[in-house]
Protein backbone atom coordinates (compact mmCIF):
# COMPACT_ATOMS: atom_id res chain seq x y z
CA UNK A 1 0.00 0.00 0.00
CA UNK A 2 2.72 2.31 0.81
CA UNK A 3 4.08 1.69 -2.42
CA UNK A 4 1.43 2.44 -4.17
CA UNK A 5 0.88 5.51 -2.32
CA UNK A 6 4.49 6.44 -3.16
CA UNK A 7 3.78 5.82 -6.93
CA UNK A 8 0.83 8.49 -7.00
CA UNK A 9 2.45 11.18 -4.94
CA UNK A 10 5.60 10.82 -7.48
CA UNK A 11 3.08 10.99 -10.54
CA UNK A 12 1.76 13.82 -9.34
CA UNK A 13 5.00 15.70 -8.44
CA UNK A 14 6.23 14.82 -11.43
CA UNK A 15 3.45 15.93 -13.34
CA UNK A 16 3.40 18.69 -11.40
CA UNK A 17 6.59 19.69 -12.46
CA UNK A 18 6.18 19.63 -16.17
CA UNK A 19 3.14 21.07 -16.34
CA UNK A 20 4.46 23.89 -13.37
CA UNK A 21 7.21 24.33 -16.08
CA UNK A 22 4.97 24.62 -19.41
CA UNK A 23 3.13 26.90 -17.83
CA UNK A 24 4.84 28.93 -15.80
CA UNK A 25 7.51 29.44 -19.34
CA UNK A 26 4.47 30.26 -21.83
CA UNK A 27 2.80 32.58 -19.06
CA UNK A 28 5.84 34.48 -18.89
CA UNK A 29 6.29 34.23 -22.30
CA UNK A 30 2.87 35.63 -22.76
CA UNK A 31 3.70 38.53 -20.85
CA UNK A 32 7.12 39.32 -21.40
CA UNK A 33 6.43 40.03 -24.85
CA UNK A 34 3.88 42.89 -23.60
CA UNK A 35 7.70 44.82 -23.25
CA UNK A 36 8.81 45.24 -26.79
CA UNK A 37 5.48 44.91 -27.89
CA UNK A 38 4.41 48.09 -25.87
CA UNK A 39 7.75 49.45 -26.87
CA UNK A 40 6.59 49.77 -30.37
CA UNK A 41 3.33 51.29 -29.51
CA UNK A 42 4.47 53.81 -27.17
CA UNK A 43 1.58 55.73 -25.62
CA UNK A 44 -0.88 54.16 -27.70
CA UNK A 45 0.01 50.37 -26.19
CA UNK A 46 -2.99 50.81 -23.15
CA UNK A 47 -5.82 51.55 -26.18
CA UNK A 48 -4.15 48.67 -27.73
CA UNK A 49 -4.08 46.34 -24.79
CA UNK A 50 -7.33 47.17 -24.14
CA UNK A 51 -8.38 46.10 -27.41
CA UNK A 52 -6.91 43.41 -27.61
CA UNK A 53 -7.89 42.28 -23.85
CA UNK A 54 -11.91 42.79 -25.31
CA UNK A 55 -11.47 40.62 -27.92
CA UNK A 56 -9.88 37.97 -25.92
CA UNK A 57 -12.68 38.08 -23.57
CA UNK A 58 -14.90 37.20 -26.03
CA UNK A 59 -12.60 34.85 -27.87
CA UNK A 60 -12.24 32.83 -25.07
CA UNK A 61 -15.60 32.10 -24.05
CA UNK A 62 -16.02 30.83 -27.68
CA UNK A 63 -12.57 28.75 -27.30
CA UNK A 64 -14.16 26.43 -24.08
CA UNK A 65 -17.65 26.18 -26.24
CA UNK A 66 -16.14 25.12 -29.53
CA UNK A 67 -13.99 22.85 -27.56
CA UNK A 68 -17.16 20.96 -25.63
CA UNK A 69 -14.39 20.81 -22.45
CA UNK A 70 -13.33 17.76 -24.28
CA UNK A 71 -9.22 18.61 -22.61
CA UNK A 72 -10.69 17.55 -19.34
CA UNK A 73 -12.97 14.64 -20.45
CA UNK A 74 -10.73 13.18 -23.39
CA UNK A 75 -7.87 13.45 -20.16
CA UNK A 76 -10.55 11.72 -17.51
CA UNK A 77 -11.34 8.82 -19.71
CA UNK A 78 -8.11 8.28 -21.51
CA UNK A 79 -6.66 7.45 -17.53
CA UNK A 80 -9.74 4.91 -17.01
CA UNK A 81 -10.41 3.06 -20.65
CA UNK A 82 -8.11 0.58 -22.28
CA UNK A 83 -8.21 -0.97 -25.66
CA UNK A 84 -10.60 -0.47 -28.22
CA UNK A 85 -12.75 1.18 -26.03
CA UNK A 86 -10.31 3.73 -25.56
CA UNK A 87 -9.40 3.91 -29.24
CA UNK A 88 -12.92 4.79 -30.01
CA UNK A 89 -14.08 7.21 -27.51
CA UNK A 90 -10.53 9.67 -28.84
CA UNK A 91 -11.67 8.94 -32.52
CA UNK A 92 -15.29 9.98 -31.84
CA UNK A 93 -13.14 13.06 -29.52
CA UNK A 94 -11.52 14.04 -32.42
CA UNK A 95 -14.19 14.23 -35.17
CA UNK A 96 -16.32 15.84 -32.39
CA UNK A 97 -13.42 18.73 -32.29
CA UNK A 98 -13.23 19.24 -36.17
CA UNK A 99 -17.12 19.23 -36.45
CA UNK A 100 -17.10 21.87 -33.05
CA UNK A 101 -14.37 23.76 -33.98
CA UNK A 102 -15.87 24.96 -37.61
CA UNK A 103 -19.88 25.37 -35.98
CA UNK A 104 -18.48 27.77 -33.42
CA UNK A 105 -15.92 29.55 -35.76
CA UNK A 106 -18.75 30.25 -38.05
CA UNK A 107 -21.43 31.74 -34.90
CA UNK A 108 -18.53 33.47 -33.75
CA UNK A 109 -18.00 35.32 -37.36
CA UNK A 110 -21.89 36.31 -37.50
CA UNK A 111 -22.11 37.38 -33.63
CA UNK A 112 -19.02 39.30 -33.86
CA UNK A 113 -20.59 42.92 -34.32
CA UNK A 114 -23.51 42.43 -31.99
CA UNK A 115 -20.54 40.71 -29.01
CA UNK A 116 -18.76 43.92 -30.25
CA UNK A 117 -21.18 46.49 -28.79
CA UNK A 118 -20.91 49.17 -30.91
CA UNK A 119 -16.92 49.45 -31.11
CA UNK A 120 -15.76 49.20 -34.50
CA UNK A 121 -12.44 48.48 -34.05
CA UNK A 122 -13.31 45.37 -32.03
CA UNK A 123 -15.03 43.48 -34.70
CA UNK A 124 -12.06 42.68 -37.03
CA UNK A 125 -10.28 41.91 -33.90
CA UNK A 126 -13.14 38.96 -33.16
CA UNK A 127 -12.48 37.90 -36.43
CA UNK A 128 -9.31 37.62 -36.93
CA UNK A 129 -9.84 34.94 -34.23
CA UNK A 130 -12.43 33.21 -35.60
CA UNK A 131 -9.39 30.44 -37.31
CA UNK A 132 -8.06 29.74 -33.99
CA UNK A 133 -11.73 28.98 -33.02
CA UNK A 134 -12.09 26.56 -35.53
CA UNK A 135 -8.48 24.52 -35.20
CA UNK A 136 -8.25 24.92 -30.80
CA UNK A 137 -10.73 22.02 -30.33
CA UNK A 138 -8.39 19.74 -32.14
CA UNK A 139 -5.95 20.88 -30.71
CA UNK A 140 -7.74 20.72 -26.92
CA UNK A 141 -8.41 16.62 -27.49
CA UNK A 142 -4.68 15.98 -28.52
CA UNK A 143 -3.83 17.62 -25.30
CA UNK A 144 -6.56 15.50 -23.49
CA UNK A 145 -5.18 12.42 -24.54
CA UNK A 146 -1.37 12.96 -23.42
CA UNK A 147 -2.45 14.79 -19.69
CA UNK A 148 -4.86 11.71 -19.71
CA UNK A 149 -1.86 9.34 -19.98
CA UNK A 150 0.44 11.48 -17.47
CA UNK A 151 2.56 12.41 -20.20
CA UNK A 152 3.25 15.68 -18.99
CA UNK A 153 6.45 16.39 -20.76
CA UNK A 154 5.09 16.43 -24.32
CA UNK A 155 2.02 18.71 -22.60
CA UNK A 156 4.53 21.26 -21.35
CA UNK A 157 7.12 21.42 -24.83
CA UNK A 158 3.39 21.89 -26.84
CA UNK A 159 2.30 24.90 -24.83
CA UNK A 160 5.90 26.44 -25.09
CA UNK A 161 6.11 25.97 -28.50
CA UNK A 162 2.13 27.44 -28.68
CA UNK A 163 3.25 30.45 -27.44
CA UNK A 164 6.86 31.42 -28.36
CA UNK A 165 5.41 30.86 -32.28
CA UNK A 166 2.80 33.06 -31.10
CA UNK A 167 4.61 35.65 -29.91
CA UNK A 168 7.17 35.68 -33.03
CA UNK A 169 4.43 36.48 -35.19
CA UNK A 170 2.96 39.46 -32.79
CA UNK A 171 6.44 40.91 -32.45
CA UNK A 172 7.39 40.18 -36.50
CA UNK A 173 3.46 41.58 -37.80
CA UNK A 174 4.08 44.68 -35.00
CA UNK A 175 7.36 45.72 -36.36
CA UNK A 176 6.16 45.59 -39.86
CA UNK A 177 3.26 47.16 -39.92
CA UNK A 178 4.47 50.17 -37.22
CA UNK A 179 7.83 50.40 -38.91
CA UNK A 180 8.12 49.25 -43.04
CA UNK A 181 4.30 49.99 -43.36
CA UNK A 182 3.44 52.75 -41.25
CA UNK A 183 0.08 51.29 -40.43
CA UNK A 184 -1.80 51.94 -36.96
CA UNK A 185 -2.16 50.12 -33.76
CA UNK A 186 -5.58 48.89 -34.68
CA UNK A 187 -4.27 46.69 -37.53
CA UNK A 188 -1.33 45.51 -35.04
CA UNK A 189 -3.73 44.19 -32.65
CA UNK A 190 -5.66 42.43 -35.56
CA UNK A 191 -2.50 40.85 -36.69
CA UNK A 192 -1.42 40.10 -32.68
CA UNK A 193 -5.06 38.20 -31.88
CA UNK A 194 -4.67 36.19 -35.55
CA UNK A 195 -1.51 35.09 -33.99
CA UNK A 196 -3.50 32.78 -31.70
CA UNK A 197 -3.98 30.59 -34.79
CA UNK A 198 -0.49 30.61 -35.55
CA UNK A 199 0.65 29.62 -32.25
CA UNK A 200 -2.04 26.82 -32.40
CA UNK A 201 -1.13 25.67 -35.63
CA UNK A 202 2.13 24.88 -34.44
CA UNK A 203 1.63 22.85 -31.71
CA UNK A 204 -0.68 20.75 -33.39
CA UNK A 205 1.79 19.99 -35.57
CA UNK A 206 4.42 18.82 -32.50
CA UNK A 207 1.64 16.67 -30.95
CA UNK A 208 0.99 14.98 -34.18
CA UNK A 209 4.59 14.25 -34.83
CA UNK A 210 4.90 13.35 -30.89
CA UNK A 211 1.56 11.10 -31.72
CA UNK A 212 2.18 9.16 -35.46
CA UNK A 213 6.33 9.51 -35.64
CA UNK A 214 7.43 9.55 -32.17
CA UNK A 215 5.54 7.18 -29.87
CA UNK A 216 4.53 5.25 -33.22
CA UNK A 217 0.81 5.25 -32.54
CA UNK A 218 -2.20 5.50 -35.02
CA UNK A 219 -5.50 6.99 -34.09
CA UNK A 220 -7.69 6.94 -37.05
CA UNK A 221 -10.22 9.79 -37.35
CA UNK A 222 -12.64 8.18 -39.55
CA UNK A 223 -12.15 4.51 -39.01
CA UNK A 224 -14.62 2.09 -39.12
CA UNK A 225 -13.59 0.48 -35.29
CA UNK A 226 -16.51 -1.15 -33.91
CA UNK A 227 -17.01 -2.72 -30.04
CA UNK A 228 -19.11 -5.96 -29.29
CA UNK A 229 -22.62 -5.13 -28.08
CA UNK A 230 -21.17 -6.33 -24.66
CA UNK A 231 -19.02 -3.46 -24.60
CA UNK A 232 -19.54 -1.08 -21.89
CA UNK A 233 -19.62 1.91 -23.89
CA UNK A 234 -20.50 0.74 -27.38
CA UNK A 235 -23.88 2.75 -26.99
CA UNK A 236 -22.08 5.43 -25.72
CA UNK A 237 -20.59 6.08 -29.06
CA UNK A 238 -23.78 5.68 -31.86
CA UNK A 239 -23.66 9.43 -31.72
CA UNK A 240 -21.62 12.65 -30.84
CA UNK A 241 -24.06 13.67 -28.04
CA UNK A 242 -22.92 11.46 -25.03
CA UNK A 243 -19.44 13.42 -25.83
CA UNK A 244 -21.26 16.34 -26.13
CA UNK A 245 -22.96 15.52 -22.46
CA UNK A 246 -20.24 14.65 -20.73
CA UNK A 247 -18.32 17.66 -21.39
CA UNK A 248 -20.51 20.12 -20.61
CA UNK A 249 -19.93 20.61 -17.78
CA UNK A 250 -16.18 21.24 -18.28
CA UNK A 251 -17.06 23.79 -20.47
CA UNK A 252 -18.40 25.73 -17.71
CA UNK A 253 -16.14 24.82 -14.88
CA UNK A 254 -13.35 25.88 -17.06
CA UNK A 255 -14.53 29.28 -18.02
CA UNK A 256 -15.76 30.15 -14.68
CA UNK A 257 -13.18 32.76 -14.43
CA UNK A 258 -13.85 34.18 -18.06
CA UNK A 259 -17.68 34.95 -16.92
CA UNK A 260 -16.29 37.18 -14.30
CA UNK A 261 -14.36 39.00 -17.26
CA UNK A 262 -17.18 38.59 -19.80
CA UNK A 263 -19.24 40.08 -16.43
CA UNK A 264 -16.82 42.84 -16.16
CA UNK A 265 -16.76 43.98 -19.95
CA UNK A 266 -20.56 44.38 -20.58
CA UNK A 267 -21.47 45.81 -17.18
CA UNK A 268 -18.60 48.09 -16.33
CA UNK A 269 -18.92 50.55 -18.67
CA UNK A 270 -22.74 51.02 -18.13
CA UNK A 271 -22.79 51.23 -14.55
CA UNK A 272 -19.47 53.80 -14.63
CA UNK A 273 -21.69 55.51 -16.87
CA UNK A 274 -24.69 56.02 -14.55
CA UNK A 275 -23.17 56.07 -10.71
CA UNK A 276 -19.59 58.14 -12.23
CA UNK A 277 -21.14 60.06 -14.86
CA UNK A 278 -17.84 62.38 -14.78
CA UNK A 279 -15.82 59.78 -16.05
CA UNK A 280 -14.66 60.13 -19.40
CA UNK A 281 -14.66 57.40 -21.99
CA UNK A 282 -10.81 57.25 -22.62
CA UNK A 283 -10.49 57.30 -18.98
CA UNK A 284 -12.43 54.33 -18.18
CA UNK A 285 -11.48 52.36 -21.29
CA UNK A 286 -7.86 52.76 -19.58
CA UNK A 287 -9.33 52.01 -16.05
CA UNK A 288 -10.94 48.79 -17.54
CA UNK A 289 -7.64 47.80 -19.62
CA UNK A 290 -6.06 47.95 -16.31
CA UNK A 291 -7.55 45.49 -14.25
CA UNK A 292 -8.86 43.30 -16.98
CA UNK A 293 -6.83 42.46 -19.05
CA UNK A 294 -3.17 44.26 -18.10
CA UNK A 295 -3.38 43.04 -13.87
CA UNK A 296 -4.77 40.03 -15.28
CA UNK A 297 -2.02 39.08 -17.50
CA UNK A 298 0.59 39.29 -14.66
CA UNK A 299 -1.46 37.42 -12.10
CA UNK A 300 -1.92 34.35 -14.93
CA UNK A 301 1.44 33.55 -14.02
CA UNK A 302 0.31 32.58 -10.24
CA UNK A 303 -3.05 30.85 -11.41
CA UNK A 304 -0.59 28.92 -13.89
CA UNK A 305 0.80 27.15 -10.70
CA UNK A 306 -2.51 26.17 -9.57
CA UNK A 307 -3.50 24.69 -12.91
CA UNK A 308 -0.33 22.79 -13.00
CA UNK A 309 -0.92 20.99 -10.16
CA UNK A 310 -4.85 20.88 -11.00
CA UNK A 311 -4.67 19.27 -14.56
CA UNK A 312 -2.02 16.72 -13.36
CA UNK A 313 -4.59 15.86 -9.94
CA UNK A 314 -7.88 15.06 -12.36
CA UNK A 315 -6.10 11.60 -13.71
CA UNK A 316 -4.33 10.46 -10.70
CA UNK A 317 -8.18 11.10 -8.67
CA UNK A 318 -9.92 9.72 -10.98
CA UNK A 319 -7.83 6.24 -11.27
CA UNK A 320 -8.25 6.00 -7.30
CA UNK A 321 -11.78 7.53 -6.99
CA UNK A 322 -13.30 4.15 -5.38
CA UNK A 323 -10.71 4.09 -2.50
CA UNK A 324 -11.36 6.65 -0.22
CA UNK A 325 -8.14 6.84 2.30
CA UNK A 326 -5.69 7.25 -1.18
CA UNK A 327 -8.39 9.76 -2.95
CA UNK A 328 -8.06 12.22 0.39
CA UNK A 329 -4.11 11.27 0.51
CA UNK A 330 -4.09 12.61 -2.98
CA UNK A 331 -6.23 15.36 -2.49
CA UNK A 332 -4.87 16.85 0.78
CA UNK A 333 -1.45 16.36 -1.12
CA UNK A 334 -2.72 18.65 -3.69
CA UNK A 335 -3.99 21.37 -1.35
CA UNK A 336 -0.78 21.94 0.44
CA UNK A 337 1.14 21.74 -2.73
CA UNK A 338 -1.46 24.70 -3.24
CA UNK A 339 -1.22 26.54 -0.59
CA UNK A 340 2.97 26.32 0.06
CA UNK A 341 2.74 27.48 -3.81
CA UNK A 342 0.12 30.19 -3.88
CA UNK A 343 0.52 32.50 -1.10
CA UNK A 344 4.22 33.18 -1.29
CA UNK A 345 3.46 33.87 -5.31
CA UNK A 346 0.78 36.32 -4.61
CA UNK A 347 2.43 38.09 -1.61
CA UNK A 348 5.57 38.79 -3.48
CA UNK A 349 3.49 40.27 -6.41
CA UNK A 350 1.77 42.68 -3.80
CA UNK A 351 4.98 43.95 -2.47
CA UNK A 352 6.45 44.72 -5.99
CA UNK A 353 3.18 45.73 -7.62
CA UNK A 354 5.02 49.23 -9.00
CA UNK A 355 7.95 47.35 -10.54
CA UNK A 356 6.94 44.52 -11.79
CA UNK A 357 3.43 46.86 -13.53
CA UNK A 358 6.27 49.33 -14.82
CA UNK A 359 8.71 46.86 -16.43
CA UNK A 360 5.69 45.38 -18.46
CA UNK A 361 3.52 48.37 -19.57
CA UNK A 362 5.46 51.51 -18.44
CA UNK A 363 4.48 54.21 -16.82
CA UNK A 364 1.59 55.93 -18.39
CA UNK A 365 -0.52 58.10 -15.58
CA UNK A 366 0.38 58.20 -11.21
CA UNK A 367 1.16 55.09 -9.37
CA UNK A 368 -2.34 55.86 -8.24
CA UNK A 369 -3.96 54.65 -11.38
CA UNK A 370 -2.53 51.12 -11.50
CA UNK A 371 -0.45 50.32 -8.05
CA UNK A 372 -3.88 49.17 -6.19
CA UNK A 373 -5.19 47.50 -9.09
CA UNK A 374 -2.21 45.15 -9.61
CA UNK A 375 -2.02 44.45 -5.79
CA UNK A 376 -5.83 43.89 -5.98
CA UNK A 377 -5.67 41.35 -7.95
CA UNK A 378 -2.17 39.52 -6.30
CA UNK A 379 -4.94 38.72 -3.68
CA UNK A 380 -7.81 37.69 -6.45
CA UNK A 381 -5.27 35.24 -7.63
CA UNK A 382 -5.62 33.17 -4.23
CA UNK A 383 -9.22 32.53 -4.93
CA UNK A 384 -8.95 32.48 -8.58
CA UNK A 385 -6.61 29.50 -7.65
CA UNK A 386 -10.00 27.30 -6.11
CA UNK A 387 -9.48 26.24 -9.78
CA UNK A 388 -7.53 23.23 -8.12
CA UNK A 389 -11.33 22.09 -6.13
CA UNK A 390 -13.14 22.32 -8.98
CA UNK A 391 -10.69 19.93 -10.50
CA UNK A 392 -10.62 17.78 -7.84
CA UNK A 393 -14.15 17.52 -7.37
CA UNK A 394 -14.67 16.70 -11.15
CA UNK A 395 -12.12 14.10 -10.28
CA UNK A 396 -14.58 12.19 -8.03
CA UNK A 397 -17.33 12.95 -10.10
CA UNK A 398 -19.02 15.76 -8.08
CA UNK A 399 -19.53 17.88 -10.90
CA UNK A 400 -22.78 19.45 -9.87
CA UNK A 401 -21.18 20.74 -6.66
CA UNK A 402 -18.87 22.85 -8.97
CA UNK A 403 -21.37 23.89 -11.10
CA UNK A 404 -23.71 25.37 -8.06
CA UNK A 405 -20.41 26.88 -6.15
CA UNK A 406 -19.94 28.84 -9.98
CA UNK A 407 -23.07 30.01 -10.09
CA UNK A 408 -23.34 31.19 -6.42
CA UNK A 409 -20.69 33.15 -6.94
CA UNK A 410 -21.31 34.31 -9.98
CA UNK A 411 -24.64 35.64 -8.56
CA UNK A 412 -22.69 37.19 -5.41
CA UNK A 413 -20.59 39.28 -8.17
CA UNK A 414 -23.57 40.02 -10.13
CA UNK A 415 -25.09 41.25 -7.01
CA UNK A 416 -22.12 43.34 -5.48
CA UNK A 417 -20.72 44.48 -8.36
CA UNK A 418 -23.11 48.08 -8.59
CA UNK A 419 -22.62 48.76 -5.17
CA UNK A 420 -18.36 48.11 -5.47
CA UNK A 421 -18.53 50.21 -7.76
CA UNK A 422 -20.04 52.89 -6.55
CA UNK A 423 -18.19 52.92 -3.68
CA UNK A 424 -14.52 52.06 -5.47
CA UNK A 425 -14.87 53.18 -8.74
CA UNK A 426 -11.49 51.77 -10.08
CA UNK A 427 -11.41 48.67 -7.43
CA UNK A 428 -14.99 47.72 -7.41
CA UNK A 429 -15.25 45.54 -10.02
CA UNK A 430 -12.65 43.73 -9.02
CA UNK A 431 -13.68 43.51 -5.31
CA UNK A 432 -17.04 41.89 -6.69
CA UNK A 433 -14.52 39.39 -8.31
CA UNK A 434 -12.81 39.43 -4.90
CA UNK A 435 -16.86 38.44 -3.00
CA UNK A 436 -17.59 35.72 -5.60
CA UNK A 437 -14.47 33.74 -5.89
CA UNK A 438 -14.66 34.00 -1.89
CA UNK A 439 -18.40 31.82 -1.81
CA UNK A 440 -17.42 29.26 -4.42
CA UNK A 441 -14.08 28.38 -3.04
CA UNK A 442 -15.81 27.92 0.48
CA UNK A 443 -18.69 26.15 -0.92
CA UNK A 444 -16.19 23.60 -2.77
CA UNK A 445 -14.22 23.43 0.37
CA UNK A 446 -16.91 22.60 2.90
CA UNK A 447 -18.18 19.83 0.49
CA UNK A 448 -14.66 18.53 0.35
CA UNK A 449 -14.12 18.90 4.01
CA UNK A 450 -17.43 17.44 5.42
CA UNK A 451 -17.14 14.26 2.55
CA UNK A 452 -13.32 13.49 2.93
CA UNK A 453 -12.04 15.25 5.78
CA UNK A 454 -8.78 16.32 4.40
CA UNK A 455 -8.27 18.53 7.35
CA UNK A 456 -6.66 15.13 9.09
CA UNK A 457 -3.85 14.91 6.53
CA UNK A 458 -4.00 18.95 6.20
CA UNK A 459 -1.97 19.54 8.84
CA UNK A 460 -2.42 22.73 10.87
CA UNK A 461 1.54 23.12 11.55
CA UNK A 462 2.39 22.84 7.77
CA UNK A 463 -0.42 25.44 7.29
CA UNK A 464 1.22 27.23 10.35
CA UNK A 465 4.60 27.52 8.54
CA UNK A 466 3.89 27.65 5.29
CA UNK A 467 2.17 31.35 6.33
CA UNK A 468 4.43 32.25 9.00
CA UNK A 469 6.94 31.73 6.16
CA UNK A 470 5.34 33.91 3.69
CA UNK A 471 4.84 36.78 5.96
CA UNK A 472 8.38 36.84 6.71
CA UNK A 473 8.98 36.60 3.29
CA UNK A 474 6.66 39.45 2.18
CA UNK A 475 7.98 41.89 4.70
CA UNK A 476 11.58 41.08 4.15
CA UNK A 477 11.03 42.16 -0.07
CA UNK A 478 8.82 45.11 1.25
CA UNK A 479 11.68 46.38 2.69
CA UNK A 480 14.05 45.70 0.31
CA UNK A 481 11.82 47.47 -2.41
CA UNK A 482 11.46 50.43 -0.18
CA UNK A 483 15.37 51.32 0.27
CA UNK A 484 16.11 50.13 -3.75
CA UNK A 485 13.13 52.48 -4.99
CA UNK A 486 15.03 55.83 -3.01
CA UNK A 487 17.67 55.28 -5.76
CA UNK A 488 16.03 54.37 -8.75
CA UNK A 489 14.01 56.37 -11.18
CA UNK A 490 9.96 55.02 -12.27
CA UNK A 491 11.57 54.08 -15.66
CA UNK A 492 11.41 50.68 -17.04
CA UNK A 493 15.11 49.94 -16.90
CA UNK A 494 14.85 52.04 -13.33
CA UNK A 495 12.59 49.44 -11.65
CA UNK A 496 14.02 46.35 -13.13
CA UNK A 497 16.73 46.15 -10.17
CA UNK A 498 14.33 46.40 -7.06
CA UNK A 499 12.00 43.79 -9.37
CA UNK A 500 15.35 41.42 -10.01
CA UNK A 501 17.15 42.09 -6.49
CA UNK A 502 13.95 42.54 -3.82
CA UNK A 503 12.63 38.79 -6.06
CA UNK A 504 15.69 37.22 -5.55
CA UNK A 505 15.20 38.20 -1.87
CA UNK A 506 12.05 36.55 -1.97
CA UNK A 507 12.92 33.44 -3.60
CA UNK A 508 16.06 32.77 -1.26
CA UNK A 509 13.72 33.62 1.90
CA UNK A 510 10.61 31.32 0.74
CA UNK A 511 13.38 28.66 0.03
CA UNK A 512 15.22 28.62 3.03
CA UNK A 513 12.01 28.96 5.47
CA UNK A 514 10.62 25.82 3.71
CA UNK A 515 13.08 23.95 3.99
CA UNK A 516 13.35 24.67 7.65
CA UNK A 517 10.25 23.86 8.46
CA UNK A 518 10.41 20.60 6.40
CA UNK A 519 7.59 22.37 3.86
CA UNK A 520 10.25 21.83 1.18
CA UNK A 521 10.09 17.72 1.62
CA UNK A 522 6.65 17.60 2.19
CA UNK A 523 5.58 19.11 -1.18
CA UNK A 524 8.33 17.21 -2.96
CA UNK A 525 9.24 13.72 -1.88
CA UNK A 526 6.86 12.99 0.38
Amino acid sequence: MRFKKNIITGELAKGTSWLTLGNVVSRLLGAIYVIPWTLMLGILSLQANTLFGKGYNVYQLFLMMSTVGLPSAVAKYTSVLVGKEKDLFLEKAFQLSLFSGLLFGVIFWILAPILAVGDINLIPVLHSLVPAVIIFPFLSVLRGKFQGQLDMEILAKSDIIEQLIRIVYMLLSAFSILDIFHGNWVNVVIQSTFAAFIGALAAIIYLLYKLYFSRSEQIHLFSKNKLSKNSSFANSFKSFLPIVKQSIPFVFIGGFLTFYQWIDQYTFFPLMRIFHPDFPQIQLEDIFGRFNFNANKLIMLIVSLAMSVASTILPIISKNSSNLKETRNSIARGIKMLIAIISPSALIMYALAKPIYIIFYGKYGSLQDFVPIVQVSALLSVFMSSVLLAMILQGIGKTRVVIKAIIYGIIFKILFQPFLIIAFPMLGAMMATFVGLIVSTVTMFVFIEINYHVSQDVEAGFLSSTFVSSIIMFALVCISDYFIQLFVSDSRIGQFLPCLISSLIGLFIIIKCYKTNGILDEILTK
